[in-house]
């Protein structure tokens, strides 16, 4: 999608900053069971994990999801 993978980290940090933004102003407590649809992984590995008690994540990719059981595991 993008040319630069620059470009790609500052898109993917902008969505997930305004993702976990929105979290705040929910006010989702740090001890939440928290669901990603359509998560991929990373976001859910890397941000959501750290940040809440339980983290499930969902996704129809069968690519993403083996991508991130290896990471996982």
């Amino acid at each position: 999608m993008f040319l630069s993978s620059e470009a790609v980290a500052y898109v993917r940090g902008r969505q997930w900053q305004v993702a976990l933004d929105v979290a705040g102003e929910l006010r989702v407590p740090a001890d939440a069971h928290v669901l990603d649809i359509g998560c991929g992984g990373a976001f859910a590995n890397q941000m959501l994990a750290t940040r809440y008690r339980k983290v499930d994540g969902i996704d129809k990719s069968n690519a993403a999801i083996k991508r991130q059981i290896r990471i996982v595991k």
